[in-house]
């Protein structure tokens, strides 16, 4: 199966969305993709939804979105003067409305397996529920973060992932065994991250589990703190 578009954005991020909604507004045929049945990328992936609020003021796509969040009930979950923390399922629905209002297509639960050069377009070749897909384009714009297009060819070196999650009871600040991060008081729970370091690239998924079933069960046996809400995959950091 094969599609053809002028511009094809692999990861719905809010980046994403932003660039594929200004491709879209100069009248290309544009199309988003990514793994997860979401926009939002590692903001609703891995729940990364503690922002600097003058992220949104750099283009009218994301001043759309964070006005669309604060719209709804538990929106906002958190607000300093420096940081504001988002609801990750109120942003999702952001996300998904402005997506919706600029007729903006999103191929989701696809992985990608190759991009390969065809003189005047390029071919990415996803995989998913109906086999691998071929998307041919003029343009292929990569806005994964942190599971960029150009690791197919093989990956290597060490990450840091961070993992965030949102816990009923509050925790205390230090719990043996975890490099906490940071810990905020909501109106849905605690929302606190913790990270673990010098993970080899082909073992992020597997480390990933391991660990958020180890602080659930941790968090629950020593403080009865239940967790509330977990990531679908961490916040992946490459180390130098």
């Amino acid at each position: 199966m094969s599609h053809t578009y002028n511009s094809v954005i692999w990861g719905p991020s809010l980046a994403g969305i932003s660039k594929a909604i200004a491709l879209k507004k100069q009248g290309l045929h544009v199309l988003l993709a990514g793994k997860f049945g979401f926009p939002g990328g590692k903001s609703c992936e891995s729940l990364s939804v503690l922002f600097n609020e003058e992220d949104f003021q750099t283009d009218e796509v994301l001043q759309q979105i964070l006005e669309n969040v604060r719209s709804q009930r538990f929106g906002i979950l958190y607000q300093s003067r420096s940081s504001i923390l988002l609801h990750p399922e109120a942003l999702k629905r952001a996300c998904w409305q402005v997506l919706n209002e600029n007729d903006v297509p999103l191929l989701f639960h696809v992985i990608p397996t190759r991009v390969s050069d065809h003189g005047d377009e390029k071919e990415l070749a996803l995989f998913g529920r109906e086999g691998e897909i071929s998307i041919y384009s003029q343009n292929i714009f990569d806005f994964s973060q942190g599971r960029n297009l150009n690791e197919l060819n093989g990956i290597d070196g060490k990450r840091t992932l961070i993992i965030n999650s949102f816990v009923s009871d509050r925790l205390p600040p230090s719990i043996p065994g975890f490099h906490i991060k940071q810990q905020i008081e909501t109106p849905i729970g605690q929302y606190i991250s913790f990270s673990v370091r010098h993970i080899q690239a082909a073992d992020v998924d597997q480390v990933f589990n391991r660990e958020l079933d180890r602080f659930s069960i941790e968090a629950w046996k020593k403080y009865k703190a239940r967790v509330r809400m977990i990531p679908v995959y961490p916040e992946v950091l490459r180390e130098l």
